[in-house]
């Protein structure tokens, strides 16, 4: 009977089921390796306050407490939404000579006991991320992750392939390049990882639009991606 060995998760994973796969204890067993979806964007939330005066202000303060407390995406301690409260009842209460100076502290508040709590919760959970930050009633933005490595894409000969390739790593030290792809340049899916600085990759469909990013990895250290490059299909 034929063993089945599904492996999901990271790329060290997927690089031992390959390795797996040509050894012969293993001759017998199929691997099923699933991609992982990879993003190239961190999402940064912030607090963006309405125009309209403190009335405005005061209120939209009031609806990010509300919807920090009793969250289920990010438990804050009861201690910390009575401290932020205060905060913004004391600018509520401000005079016109005091209230930016109470804005500023009803702001630093909101940032060190609400918006990093959420914040953490996002970056440790990419696929939700955007999710987590705008249950907090925090506003997002999506921030490019820097990316190196000049590498090239091209259509293949034969309809709906790609031919791929990048700078070599070095030659005395173990290497790999992992090579991804995008229907939407935003989430990539791991293609494969080869030693050579050149793949195929494909096919897809003919007349659509698809992102390819790469990265290098020497002795199990990621150097860090490519930049994305997106290219029509034939």
């Amino acid at each position: 009977m034929k063993e089945k060995i599904i492996i999901i998760g990271n790329r060290r994973g997927k690089r031992l089921a390959e390795r797996k796969l040509k050894t012969a204890k293993h001759r017998n067993t199929s691997f099923l390796v699933l991609a992982v979806v990879l993003p190239v964007h961190v999402v940064q939330g912030f607090i963006k306050y309405p125009q309209g005066g403190k009335l405005r202000i005061a209120a939209h303060a009031t609806n990010i407490v509300t919807m920090c407390t009793a969250n289920t995406n990010v438990t804050i301690p009861g201690a910390d939404i009575t401290a932020v409260t205060a905060k913004v009842t004391a600018y509520s209460n401000a005079t016109a000579a005091n209230r930016p100076g109470k804005k500023k502290e009803m702001t630093q508040s909101i940032e060190e006991k609400l918006l990093n709590p959420f914040q953490n919760a996002a970056n440790a959970n990419p696929v939700d991320a955007i999710l987590i930050l705008e249950s907090g009633g925090f506003h997002v933005k999506l921030q490019v992750i820097p990316q190196i490595h000049q590498f090239e894409v091209e259509n293949g000969l034969t309809e709906g392939m790609v031919e791929i390739k990048t700078a070599g790593g070095p030659q005395k030290k173990a290497h790999l390049h992992n090579w991804y792809s995008s229907t939407d340049g935003i989430k990539f899916d791991w293609e494969k990882s080869t030693n050579a600085a050149n793949t195929q990759l494909g096919p897809y469909n003919s007349g659509s639009k698809m992102y390819f990013m790469t990265e290098l990895s020497i002795q199990d250290v990621l150097q860090g991606m490519s930049q994305v490059i997106n290219i029509r299909i034939k």
